[in-house]
């Protein structure tokens, strides 16, 4: 369905937050290895990352996800854990962050961080 989705992943562990631009290359479809679930739809020429919002590095993954509205694919990405997905969707972009930054802070403080879906650098928007 047409709308904004949230993919939740820790970005923790070997890696790290570099995972995310190995995500964003994947969108811009300069990297064709897929390892993860979120790897085969940012495959999608219609798919892009146009926002990223982090915790304070601290496992809040399940924790965030359990608060967004129910993904539209049941297991997205929730293969190593115990929730029905870690993908969500709402109507509007703007709506879609309000809820994952206010999942944030429920459980923990939030950093909004916006790019291009071209892949661009992030730019901090809460300085």
């Amino acid at each position: 369905p047409a709308g904004a989705y949230a993919y939740t992943g820790s970005a923790l562990g070997a890696g790290g937050f570099s995972r995310v631009h190995r995500h964003r290359r994947t969108a811009a479809g300069t990297h064709d290895v897929r390892h993860w679930h979120i790897d085969y739809l940012l495959g999608h020429p219609a798919v892009g990352i146009d926002r990223v919002v982090h915790g304070p590095g601290v496992d809040v993954e399940c924790a965030v996800a359990t608060r967004l509205p129910e993904g539209p694919v049941e297991g997205f990405g929730a293969s190593d854990c115990d929730c029905r997905s870690h993908l969500s969707r709402a109507a509007t972009l703007d709506d879609l962050t309000e809820r994952v930054v206010s999942a944030y802070e429920t459980v923990g403080s939030a950093r909004p961080i916006r790019s291009d879906s071209g892949g661009g650098s992030p730019t901090d928007q809460t300085s």
